[in-house]
């Protein structure tokens, strides 16, 4: 989950540097090669909007990892829980089974 998120992290902010680095002509023939138009923006605009959805973006990476984190150790607990309380009423039942045999000793 860690590597996931970190992958992912990385991803995001080589994308970001990546925009942050190209010219505003370069920009503009990459819009206009998706088949969109800057409908009267500048490029600067545009990288703005760009930069400004990354961040939205990288906010709710950060998010869903912090949720997601809570949520396994939350179950992870739940789980032990379970298990300890299985193993005491095991255990209990196990000594209870020995004395009522110890008469066959």
């Amino acid at each position: 989950m860690n590597q996931q998120y970190s992958q992912q992290k990385a991803r995001v902010e080589r994308v970001e540097k990546q925009l942050n680095q190209i010219k505003d002509q370069d920009l503009e023939n990459f819009i206009k090669s998706q088949g969109r138009t800057l409908d009267g923006q500048s490029p600067q605009q545009a990288r703005g909007q760009f930069l400004a959805k990354i961040n939205k973006d990288k906010n709710q990476l950060e998010n869903q990892f912090k949720q997601v984190k809570s949520n396994s150790r939350l179950t992870l607990l739940k789980n032990s829980a379970k298990w300890n309380l299985g193993a005491l009423v095991s255990g209990v039942l196990f000594i209870y089974i020995w004395l009522l045999t110890r008469w066959a000793l």
